[in-house]
């Protein structure tokens, strides 16, 4: 999966396992990753304006993935916004796609699936289409 030099990647996690599995592949593409703990750093932090897309954990301390979906599209933010959810979790899963997720993935999700995913996601978004659930091999 090429990661494009343009891509602005937030990754919401109090878990820094993800970020860490990502960021060697981020450095090398010159890609920008940064890692919050809470999805009220992330809102709180002004230059997450430019962000292309966002990975958070459904169950994070404080205000919960699909609340951090619903106050990013309050605040006019589009960037899409892939939701890691526990298993069987569909509850959450579906609350998730009907907050405008693009994409939910159950963990623990496969770094390539996730990277798809994201790559997808933030490729639609830049071509100014409408973003829709990007499906790669795992996810057909």
């Amino acid at each position: 999966m090429n990661i494009p030099a343009d891509l602005d990647v937030c990754v919401v996690d109090p878990d820094p396992a993800l970020y860490n599995a990502l960021a060697p592949m981020f450095r090398a593409a010159d890609a920008r990753l940064r890692g919050f703990a809470r999805a009220e750093e992330l809102l709180a932090d002004h230059a997450a304006t430019s962000v292309r897309c966002v990975v958070a954990a459904a169950l994070l301390p404080g205000i919960s993935g699909v609340e951090l979906i619903e106050r990013l599209r309050r605040a006019g933010n589009a960037a899409p916004v892939v939701l890691l959810v526990p298993p069987d979790d569909v509850g959450t899963a579906v609350s998730a796609m009907r907050s405008g997720a693009v994409d939910v993935l159950e963990t623990p999700a496969p770094i390539s699936r996730l990277l798809h995913s994201v790559v997808a996601s933030a490729a639609v978004l830049r071509n100014g289409r409408q973003v829709a659930a990007p499906l790669g091999p795992e996810g057909a």
